[in-house]
């Protein structure tokens, strides 16, 4: 596959897909630049410059990996689509001496 996968040229439904995967994302001092790992796929990294390049790249990867698997595995880490306490603010949050 020659062509770069990204948001504008992978449709919507399958971006949804990819955006069902969890990364791990860190900082390397050693290499100066985000780490991203993939937990579902072992062995899948990729990096970026900031953190949105190395979140951009991660999803580039997933997207790679799902369209070249024939039966993906089914993702372990799912984000909620709702905030667990939506009546909860961070003013909240601060004010509870939880910052330090």
């Amino acid at each position: 596959m020659d062509e770069h996968i990204n948001a504008v040229n992978f449709p919507g439904s399958e971006w949804e897909k990819v955006r069902r995967y969890a990364m791990v994302i860190e900082w390397s001092d050693e290499d100066q630049l985000f780490l991203v790992s993939i937990p579902d796929f072992p062995g899948a990294h990729t990096h970026g410059r900031t953190r949105a390049e190395a979140a951009a790249m991660g999803e580039e990867v997933i997207a790679l990996l799902l369209d070249g698997e024939v039966k993906p595995p089914p993702p372990r880490f799912t984000a909620m689509s709702y905030p667990v306490r939506p009546e909860a603010e961070v003013g909240e949050f601060i004010t509870a001496g939880n910052v330090r």
